[in-house]
């Protein structure tokens, strides 16, 4: 596990996500567990939550099943909703599912941001829409590396600039470089969630037996 453990913190400090294959889903939790404290949603109290295509006709009220139903979800950071949101997430495949959807992921620091743009992501006021709304920004200053907050199905752009950072913010993700994870069964994928968005990708045909667990993780 020590060797594991090294291997997730180097490529999380270089890439900001780690990825490998044949991991059984019995030590996903484990895993988790080795990188801080697994937490569970007030939606879903459980640390460990499967998660599969859903139809909008059957999917949980304001949640992105709820809005694109077995399409493509859009780039966005988890958990964009909590005061704190958590800084990992951890994915372990199930099963792939017969419509051979992928997960993109896209890193902003590859993103070419003026001065100014970049003080708008940390100034301009957005508001996160909830069971207790509040404030806040796209992004935070840690040790010269931006810490991201990014879900349009819960963040609304306030000030005039918050509108001009949101338009920036969508060309980025439309120019950015994306990586692909093709699921298998057993593959892990863990992700800063302070640092990349990722996205649902789109399925050759739907695909409600594609499951993976998924794990939040404070560090």
């Amino acid at each position: 596990m020590r060797k594991l453990e090294a291997r997730l913190l180097q490529d999380l400090r270089s890439r900001g996500y780690h990825y490998e294959r044949d991991m059984p889903i019995e030590d996903c939790l484990a895993i988790a567990n080795l990188l801080g404290k697994p937490v569970g949603d007030v939606r879903n109290p459980e640390p460990v939550r499967f998660i599969t295509p859903q139809g909008t006709t059957i999917a949980k009220a304001n949640t992105l099943s709820s809005r694109y139903g077995l399409g493509e979800f859009p780039f966005h950071t988890d958990a964009a909703y909590w005061q704190v949101p958590p800084e990992l997430i951890l994915f372990c495949s199930v099963s792939a599912g017969s419509g051979k959807r992928p997960t993109l992921l896209v890193d902003p620091r590859q993103w070419r941001l003026s001065e100014s743009e970049r003080r708008a992501l940390y100034n301009e006021v957005w508001k996160v829409i909830g069971r207790k709304p509040f404030l806040c920004t796209v992004a935070t200053e840690d040790g010269g590396d931006m810490r991201l907050r990014f879900d349009e199905a819960c963040m609304v752009p306030v000030t005039v600039g918050a509108h001009s950072v949101h338009v920036r913010v969508k060309a980025c993700i439309e120019e950015s470089c994306v990586e692909v994870v093709n699921w298998r069964e057993g593959d892990l994928l863990i992700v800063d969630n302070c640092r990349l968005l990722h996205a649902r990708g789109r399925a050759e045909q739907d695909d409600e037996d594609r499951i993976l667990a998924r794990v939040l993780i404070r560090r």
